[in-house]
């Protein structure tokens, strides 16, 4: 019998017995939000939710419910449930925020484009979970692997990155180098960063989103102020036009000029099919960022300000003219 199981039905059982329901809130309180639980279409192209109500809004109550949710699913009308058949939970583990889930051996048989939905479904649902901010996967007790054979690792919100309001279906996954700054604010650092996005949104929304979250690796820090709205993000025949409000100038962060703008230019022309990137602010280029960044102009890739190990550092230095001017 699953491990999981037995703490579930006892857990299940002395719920009934004191009544299966909530405690009143105190007068005053605020209503708890709503939880769904989610299903795939007919087609299983997509993701479906309904609403779900636990017997207790703590961790342990939630987690089990859910357990015993999706491994004894149905089909509700046309969807399908979210684990095919013989596709099995076995055990679960938590570890301080992360909740460790791990599958029979049939989940490496779904389709990858199953397997993501499937994902982003689980992962959705037990992010709901009070103190839960991050989800594992394994199959027999190993990690999973994505479509190019890395190890997927914990998944959050950041993994899944979606619209606001929108739904969560038809993903894609990339993974972007993003470039934040050092802690001197003089030179960009590389971070390799893997997400599922949906196909509802370009790749260059995605990049500018990711960027604005900030730096996930020790030693990197955030390159943009995380209260700048993009307005606006197209490309066309190799360039590409971004348009931020006025938080990007007026809460510009404590790093040189040229570092924000490389940082949006670099991230953008390594992830997309552009060559060279423009930045407006409220929709006007004639913006002198930081009183020398002249944004009436494109700008390219630039490889100088990226920080390298040493050994490549001084490759660089020897093979570099003093004063060259940036592109």
């Amino acid at each position: 019998m699953k491990i999981y199981r037995i703490w579930g039905i006892c857990l299940l059982i002395g719920l009934l017995l004191t009544g299966c329901g909530k405690e009143e809130l105190p007068e005053g309180a605020a209503q708890s939000t709503a939880y769904s639980i989610y299903y795939l279409n007919a087609d299983a192209t997509k993701l479906e939710k309904r609403a779900y109500e636990p017997k207790e809004e703590t961790k342990n109550v939630m987690i089990q419910e859910m357990l015993l949710l999706l491994d004894e699913q149905e089909p509700e009308g046309s969807n399908l449930t979210l684990l095919p058949k013989g596709v099995e939970i076995m055990t679960y583990e938590i570890q301080d925020k992360t909740i460790t889930i791990d599958f029979s051996a049939d989940y490496n048989k779904m389709s990858a484009d199953r397997e993501v939905l499937v994902r982003a479904g689980i992962v959705r649902m037990f992010l709901q979970v009070p103190g839960i901010v991050y989800v594992k996967f394994t199959v027999g007790g190993q990690e999973i692997l994505d479509g190019r054979g890395n190890a997927v690792g914990i998944m959050s919100n950041d993994t899944f990155a979606e619209q606001s309001g929108g739904d969560i279906n038809s993903y894609q996954y990339t993974t972007l180098t993003l470039y934040f700054t050092n802690e001197a604010g003089d030179m960009l650092v590389q971070e390799k960063r893997s997400v599922y996005y949906s196909r509802n949104i370009s790749l260059e929304q995605v990049v500018l989103e990711q960027l604005l979250k900030g730096p996930r690796l020790e030693g990197s820090y955030a390159t943009l102020p995380a209260d700048v709205n993009i307005l606006g993000i197209t490309s066309t025949d190799g360039n590409c036009y971004v348009n931020l409000d006025q938080n990007f100038v007026d809460n510009a962060l404590p790093v040189q000029a040229k570092i924000p703008v490389y940082s949006i230019v670099n991230s953008l022309v390594d992830a997309c099919k552009v060559e060279q990137v423009k930045i407006s602010v409220n929709g006007e280029s004639n913006v002198i960022f930081r009183e020398s960044m002249n944004l009436d102009k494109f700008y390219k890739k630039t490889k100088r300000l990226v920080e390298t190990p040493e050994a490549e550092d001084e490759e660089l230095l020897q093979a570099t003219p003093a004063n060259q001017p940036e592109e």
